[in-house]
């Protein structure tokens, strides 16, 4: 069985026996492990599963990312079922780059060493009847991520970020990076403010 925040998988009333192939597939697919690509051949309707985000991102290397990232993500980008970080139209004409690549690979690889520093802030978000396949979410959690592991390996981080928020072919990444700054200086300021400690506010107990 598989083990995921603490807590075991198990099939409910309604579920396939878990001694069947497609029993494991149901429970992994409503629980969000696994993402259905329904195709169709010769008139009969078949499924095909295939990674989510998080699989994806879980399932980077360095040396895949040095190697062979960009042949990975057009693979999975080319899926309508896959979602990605960015706008898929983007990232494919972007990753013609060798460089803006390299760089989108090391922030998604960045991304995935965080996302065990995001188990806490995920199992809260559940407790408080959020699901982590909400696409507000799924960027609360990335963004955390990337912050956690911003902190390990800053100047590496930077200068893959300076590459991708600066070439033409991905302007939603200085998009997104920019709300990002933004949020974060406002949750300081709020946070400076309730301390007490903002320049020429006085704390009130």
């Amino acid at each position: 069985m598989k083990r995921r925040a603490g807590k075991i998988i198990q099939p409910g009333k309604k579920d396939p026996a878990l001694s069947t192939v497609h029993g494991h597939f149901r429970i992994l697919e409503d629980e969000g492990e696994i993402v259905v690509y329904a195709k169709e051949r010769t008139g009969r309707k078949e499924k095909y599963y295939g990674l989510t985000l998080y699989g994806f991102l879980w399932s980077l290397s360095p040396k895949l990312v040095e190697t062979k990232f960009a042949a990975i993500l057009k693979r999975w980008l080319s899926e309508d079922g896959f979602n990605f970080l960015l706008p898929k139209e983007e990232v494919m004409k972007s990753i013609e780059d060798e460089k803006v690549a390299l760089s989108l690979g090391k922030i998604c690889l960045a991304i995935s060493d965080g996302l065990p520093d995001t188990r806490d802030l995920l199992d809260f978000l559940r407790s408080m009847g959020y699901d982590e396949s909400n696409p507000h979410v799924a960027q609360l959690l990335i963004q955390f991520a990337l912050g956690a592991s911003f902190s390990k390996n800053p100047a590496e981080i930077i200068a893959a970020l300076k590459v991708v928020c600066n070439t033409s072919t991905l302007p939603s990444a200085r998009k997104e990076m920019r709300l990002y700054a933004k949020s974060q200086r406002q949750g300081l300021a709020k946070l400076e403010q309730e301390l007490g400690l903002a320049e020429g506010v006085r704390h009130k107990p």
